[in-house]
Order: structure tokens, then sequence, then C-alpha cells
């Protein structure tokens, strides 16, 4: 348990779609910062229309939002509609409440219009409902807002109003909700712009969500969110991405076609939570891209002491890897990215991410072996490394990755990057290729020392070679595959007589082309 803390926080389990697998699971409690969260009406007489709910206002005075109540069927009487359309550019007829509603009597509705009139002056046209919180939100606090949205169908009435025919509206499906904060409660009522998103009279968006239902149903939706100052007042309503409608719906009103781009939405049950833990942060305690090792750290590891800890690398459990730090090795190649889940009874929860990648080192083996030999004519290209990260310097000046030698000689390249330098050389030596190699004729293995041994001379060593010695019966007396041997002129320690020989090299040249010779050789005894 960390720290007994864990005894005072439970998990809201109990909401539908927040206990999957995702470990994204964190202990909120509730609290109760909002007045009259289901938007009930206790104004006396009981009624439906654009305010007057308690504790909530419409700050938008261009798109109305409207206040829902069952005493009245869940329906803004024809009057209410037709005076406020004197006054109001956008007015709307809302679409069919959804029954049941999730809590008490009210519900609030929203609205989300299309592009009306010139886009580059009026872009938006949005609701919201806005209100003091009892308490403030606190800063680098975590929190969850809970809230139900209502998406309704079309109605069947048409209304005439004083700015026109108004068309029934419908919810359209997905809509995308977004939370808006103040850090105090001054000026609430009016601090939107007649036309527009919150965002644009300064109101700070904390989070957002897109929320999909049929029509005629209800769907929760969650927000999660963190401040980044005190907030003391919330807006609630569609996001400030509004979409081009191009096509709007066409409905017919006594043998007329009438279009309308309008959608609204309908809220209920609001309700805030909020957690005390932090979220577990990767941080690099030591090593860099250069070194061999990189070390990584979960905080607060301190908070979450007692927790299980599991470190992932793309998205895989490492086994063996539940501590609060991770030792990774360039030998053995680990880049990737890493995470670290935090478990216990109440959390699970995925820390931020962090990639590790290597930078290459320069070596002084970039060039390979230290000697090579070449055909005459040919051209050796010296390359290092296809490595874009790494700066050369030739013996000669030259800057590019790559050199090409002509010509025998000391080759020698300097390398670096952020990681170092390396210096290394090659020594090239180009030699005869058509006639690699001399062989004897005769040889007179007789022990003083002089042409004891058959032995065929190489001016470039081949890649590969092969010697066969058959006498006159085809028997084959001797075989290597080594050139620096030779033959003695016996056969499993047995001389053999004088005479002539026939020898069989094969071999594969600088070029690798292979080649097979023939010949005779006399032993001479």
């Amino acid at each position: 348990m960390v720290k007994g803390m864990l005894i005072l926080l439970f998990c809201l389990f109990f909401m539908e779609g927040m206990c999957q697998d995702s470990c994204q699971k964190r202990p909120y409690r509730p609290i109760n910062i909002l007045s009259n969260p289901s938007f009930e009406d206790n104004a006396v007489p009981c009624s439906s229309g654009f305010q007057n709910i308690p504790f909530w206002f419409t700050p938008t005075n261009e798109v109305l939002t409207g206040f829902l109540n069952a005493c009245d069927s869940f329906k803004i009487p024809d009057t209410t509609i037709i005076s406020y359309s004197f006054s109001q550019p956008n007015i709307c007829l809302f679409p069919v409440v959804p029954l049941p509603i999730p809590d008490g009597n009210g519900v609030a509705a929203v609205s989300d219009f299309g592009y009306g009139g010139d886009i580059r002056v009026y872009p938006l046209h949005k609701s919201y409902v806005s209100t003091c919180l009892s308490s403030p939100l606190q800063k680098d606090s975590f929190y969850r807002l809970v809230f139900y949205v209502g998406f309704g169908g079309r109605g069947s009435e048409f209304l005439q109003a004083h700015n026109g025919l108004l068309a029934p509206e419908f919810s359209q499906s997905p809509e995308t909700f977004s939370l808006f904060g103040l850090p105090d409660c001054s000026g609430i009522a009016t601090s939107l712009p007649l036309i527009g998103c919150a965002s644009r009279a300064g109101w700070i968006n904390l989070g957002s969500v897109t929320v999909s239902a049929d029509t005629g149903t209800w769907a929760k939706a969650v927000i999660d969110f963190t401040t980044s100052q005190n907030i003391g007042s919330i807006a609630l309503g569609p996001s400030c991405d509004t979409t081009l409608i191009l096509h709007p719906d066409t409905l017919t009103y006594e043998d007329s076609s009438v279009s309308t781009i309008d959608y609204s939405y309908f809220l209920d049950n609001l309700q805030f939570y909020q957690s005390s833990y932090p979220d577990p942060v990767i941080s690099r305690l030591s090593g860099n891209s250069c070194s061999t090792n990189i070390v990584l750290q979960m905080q607060p590891a301190s908070f979450f002491e007692g927790s299980l800890l599991q470190w992932q690398k793309n998205d895989t459990a490492l086994s063996g890897e539940q501590t609060p730090t991770i030792s990774i090795s360039r030998k053995q190649n680990s880049a990737g990215i890493y995470t670290c889940k935090v478990m216990n009874d109440s959390a699970c929860i995925i820390s931020d991410t962090i990639q590790v990648v290597w930078s290459p080192i320069p070596d002084a083996s970039l060039l390979g072996g230290p000697d090579t030999t070449v055909c005459k004519g040919d051209t050796l290209v010296l390359n290092p490394s296809a490595d874009t990260s790494f700066n050369y310097r030739w013996q000669n000046g030259s800057v590019q990755p790559a050199l090409a030698v002509t010509r025998s000689g000391i080759y020698s390249v300097t390398i670096s990057n952020q990681c170092g330098t390396a210096q290394t050389q090659k020594t090239v030596q180009f030699g005869l290729c058509d006639n690699m190699i001399d062989v004897p004729s005769a040889f007179t293995p007789n022990g003083d020392g002089h042409n004891d041994l058959f032995k065929v001379v190489y001016h470039i060593l081949p890649n590969h070679f092969t010697l066969r010695i058959y006498d006159r019966e085809g028997m084959e007396v001797f075989y290597c595959a080594d050139p620096s041997q030779g033959w003695d002129g016996a056969y499993n320690g047995i001389k053999q007589p004088a005479g002539a020989y026939v020898w069989v090299i094969q071999y594969t040249d600088l070029k690798k082309t292979p080649h097979t010779i023939k010949g005779t050789l006399v032993l001479v005894r």
C-alpha cells in the first residue's frame, strides 16, 4: 500500500468502461464542487426555457443554451422561442429528449451550428453551460469529469419565428465536447463572445472527449485532465473543431424545401472526481546515446513504494525488470521505446515514454584488415561506414565518406562524430593477377637444402587453392590446400621413383574468377 494513502482512495470502477485491461485506471474520489449538477429547475412555477436554472449561466447570447424540464415534457414552449427570436440571431427547435434522462427532472441543451455566412468572419456558432465552482480545481492535480450526453431525434414540428422558419434539429454522431475553465468567476455570464468558441474569449481548454451514440440514447462521457493553474469556473459544450458542412440537411415543409446545418445535444448529471496520484515519469539516470549502458529510473519511486513495477519495451513486458531502475545495454542492442507500469490494489498506471537510441561509435576496425592486395588496373574503393553521422578526413585532405584507390600505398582516415574520434589505416598493394603463380618444372629431393620441394610460387596469394600430383598410373601421390606447402617426393613416407609426374592446380584469383591449370614435373634423384 502506498504510504497508507490508498485506504482513503478508491477507484471509479463502478462506471461503465472504466475497468478495461488497458492499465489506465487511477484511484479517484468524488468531489462535490458543482451546485445543481443535474440542471434541476427550482424556480416556481416550473418552466423550460433559456435561463433561470439556479447556479448555471448561458454565456453565449448569439447561440442560446436551453434548459428543459420534465414538468414541460422537456419542451420549450413555442411562445418562449418566438419571443427570444426577436432578439437572438440564432434560435432553434431542440431535438426530442431521450427518455429516461440519467438523473432528476432537468437537462441542458447545447448547440453546434454549421457555418453560417462568411466563414472568415463567422466560423464558429456554439453554446455552452457555465457555472462557478464551490471550491476551485487545484493546479497540477488530477481530475476527471463524468457527464452524460443525450443524442436526440428530429421532431416533426416546424415553427415560424421572427427570424424565419425554424426546422426541427437532431443530434449528429459523433460529437466532440470540451471542458473550459477560468481562474475565477468574475464576468462568467458575459465572458464569452457573441460569436465563437470559448477559447476565443480566453477560456482555457482543460480537455476534450469525442462521444458517439445512437439516436434516442444517452452516452456516458469522461474527460481526464490536469490544470496548469487554479480554476474557479467551468464551461462545457461543443469543442472548437467546427467542421464545414458542405451538404446541409434538406427538409420539406408545406411543399417547400428547408435547409438546416444546426445540431443540438443534451447534458445531464455532471460529477467531478479528484486523484492525488502523481504521474509516473521516466528519467535518464545515467548514460547517453554514446555510452555502453543507459540507466533509466521511474519517478516518483518513493511514492509508489510497495507497488509492483513492470518495465516494458515497445509495449512488451521485460522479464525480471520490476525495480525502479533498469540498465539498458548497447551490446544487446536494446534500442526501443520504454515505459514503466505501476500496479497495486487501487491503481494501474503507465508512465510516460522514453526512447533509447544508440549513436555509432567510430572504430579503428572500420576499414577492415590492415592489408589488401588488388589487381593492377582495378580501382579499390575504401568506404569505412555508410553511417551518415560520421565525419571523415583522409590523408589527402578529402572529407568524402569513400576514397578511390588506384595505386599501392598506405591510406589513413580519421573518423569522428559526437561519440568520439578514431584513426585507422590500410596498406594497399597492387599486383599482377593474370600470372599469379609460377610452377617449377623439376625438383631434386636429395636433402641438400636446395630445390628439395616441389612448391608453387605465388605473386599474389589466391583466394582458394588446391594442388594435386599424380604418378604415371594416375594415382594421387600428393594433395594440399595450403599455398605454403610443397611435395617432398614421398607418398605415405615412401620415396617415389624418379621420373615424370602430372600436377593439377585449381585457384580463384582476386577478381573471384576460378582457374584450373595442368602440367608435368620431373622428379630427379
